[in-house]
């Protein structure tokens, strides 16, 4: 199927926090940009910081725990571009 993607979509966030195998292809209608994310220099850089390595920590969990519960009927399964229920402003309540 098709999605359009509006500026500022992450693609595959899930790859951060977990192991992960891209799902789908990625084509762009018009010039656009992409980042690309090292999660060791993620993991480098917030390790600097106690408070910053368990915030991280603790959201990865979170995160990884609810990509495992993704599953019908409770919810879509995880996509390239949607996991459901793993929003930042769904995750940080649980924190």
């Amino acid at each position: 199927s098709e999605e359009q993607l509006t500026a500022g979509t992450w693609i595959c966030e899930v790859a951060l926090w977990t192991h992960w195998t891209a799902v789908g292809t990625l084509d762009a209608d018009e010039p656009s940009e992409l980042y690309a994310i090292s999660s060791e220099k993620v993991a480098e850089v917030v390790s600097q910081s106690m408070v910053c390595a368990r915030v991280f920590q603790e959201y990865g969990a979170a995160f990884h725990a609810r990509v495992l519960a993704a599953a019908p009927p409770d919810a879509a399964w995880p996509s390239d571009i949607h996991v459901p229920f793993c929003t930042f402003e769904e995750i940080l309540p649980s924190l």
